[in-house]
């Protein structure tokens, strides 16, 4: 009786340190995720911070072409030619922080995918913990 009473507590034991552990691994991968999006959060918004100052240079660009006309009164060919060049430079400058954008983006949304696959790989640890426990409450009832 003694020895059943023993294997009974060693199974609720065992049990209890299952789910300890399958949590705090749970726990844990939540933590990482969540820090690794933070961190592509920042990511994402430092690139939006620059594709903005880009905009404020692009503005000050054209203050600056508006002064220099009335001032100088240049050839206006001329000085659109000027701004078109810096607008395309602008331009490239911008779709390549669009392009890093959407990249930071993707990887938000990957790391998202692998919680979920943590998430799932955490059911199917429970679910084959559901399966385990009558086989040793039956080994169990048979000592």
């Amino acid at each position: 009786m003694a020895a059943h009473v023993s294997l009974a507590l060693h199974n609720y034991r065992v049990q209890e340190l299952e789910k300890s552990h399958a949590h705090e691994l749970q726990v844990q991968a939540q933590e990482m995720w969540k820090l690794h999006a933070q961190e592509l959060q920042v990511q994402a918004q430092e690139i939006q911070v620059q594709a903005q100052e880009l905009q404020v240079q692009a503005q000050e660009i054209q203050v600056q072409a508006q002064e220099i006309e009335d001032q100088f009164a240049l050839d206006r060919e001329c000085i659109m030619k000027c701004a078109e060049v810096h607008a395309d430079e602008l331009q490239q400058q911008n779709t390549r922080l669009t392009s890093e954008l959407v990249l930071a983006k993707s990887n938000m949304e990957c790391e998202g995918n692998r919680a979920d696959r943590a998430e799932k790989n955490y059911q199917e640890l429970q679910d084959k913990m559901n399966i385990i426990r009558p086989m040793l409450h039956a080994v169990a009832n048979m000592a």
